[in-house]
């Protein structure tokens, strides 16, 4: 019986305004090993990134003062495209699980696999957010071994998506979320 954990915290230091970033994530395995070469881990993940997106800046401003982002400037184009205003940024969310369990010899061995995926990912651009909700599930298998100087491998896998994804307004003042103008129910099989 093993098992290991592992925590994760970053913060990124910024050079230009509005481009701060954090990203924690913790990371555990167990494992249990067995007779005639069973062994089973389980893996469990979690990850939180957040970051700011300083967005563009006119040519010459971006020589001269490298550092900043639309709305440190008196100009009229400060005050319509102002990055502390709107907030760019993305969000994201991930949870992820997962089993492996393998047996067997060099001779011949199996391995079987399941796993499952929740993600929420928040992208909101100077115009426009979008709020993606996913959920992924799959599984694998594989068989493998020797038989005198040939080594073979036979494997089969699944996997399946659905992703909610919603597209909304953004008000230009606030960077507050307002009517939506998209709805998405997307679904992958592989």
């Amino acid at each position: 019986d093993h098992h290991d954990h592992h925590r994760l915290d970053n913060r990124g230091e910024v050079f230009r305004h509005h481009s701060n970033s954090k990203r924690t994530s913790f990371q555990a395995n167990a494992g249990i090993w067995g007779s005639n070469g069973f062994e089973n881990r389980t893996y469990l993940s979690w990850t939180d990134v957040d970051f700011e997106i300083p967005s563009v800046l006119p040519k010459n401003r971006a020589y001269n003062n490298p550092q900043d982002t639309m709305g440190d400037g008196k100009t009229p184009q400060d005050t319509l495209l102002n990055t502390y205003k709107r907030d760019p940024r993305r969000e994201v969310t991930q949870l992820r699980l997962a089993n492996r369990s393998r047996w067997g010899n060099d001779d011949l061995n199996q391995e079987f696999g399941i796993y499952g995926q929740q993600t929420d990912d928040l992208f909101v651009d100077p115009a426009s957010q979008t709020d993606t909700h996913s959920n992924t599930y799959g599984a694998q298998w594989q068989l493998s071994g020797k038989a005198d100087r040939l080594d073979y491998r036979l494997a089969a896998s699944w996997a399946n998506s659905d992703m909610d994804r919603q597209l909304f307004a953004n008000n230009p003042q606030t960077g507050q979320k307002l009517q939506r103008y998209g709805n998405f129910d997307l679904q992958a099989n592989n």
